[in-house]
């Protein structure tokens, strides 16, 4: 579980990150769209908020952290691929594949699922 909520933990700073880089190229007039920009800021800051929550709730071994967090894993996997495809942004491609892979797997290990039976809502 420890390995899920670190990766999750680390997905949502990421995203942090994104949003913080997204503002600050529509603040310097490199993007087409503010009001896109700030959008796309918003629902990063509100998927990392949503997903650090959940690596608390992993930390805490509850049953509830781990189906969004494993859907997260799954649209970060749908993010990642075309990254990786791409001509830039390829590193960070494969730092998102990796990390999602890595959560996927913490998340359906046999330790993970054993603690979660046997800890109540």
């Amino acid at each position: 579980m420890l390995v899920a909520a670190v990766v999750a933990g680390a997905e949502a700073v990421g995203l942090l990150v994104l949003a913080t880089a997204v503002v600050v190229q529509a603040a310097r007039g490199d993007r087409a769209s503010v009001s896109q920009a700030l959008l796309l800021a918003a629902l990063a800051v509100l998927w990392a908020l949503s997903l650090a929550w959940c690596a608390w709730g992993l930390l805490r071994v509850r049953r509830w952290a781990r189906s969004p967090v494993v859907l997260s894993q799954l649209l970060l996997l749908a993010v990642g691929v075309p990254l990786v495809q791409g001509s830039s942004g390829r590193l960070v491609g494969v730092l998102v594949l990796v990390a999602s892979v890595v959560g996927l797997v913490a998340s359906f290990a046999p330790s993970s699922t054993a603690a979660l039976e046997h800890r109540s809502l």
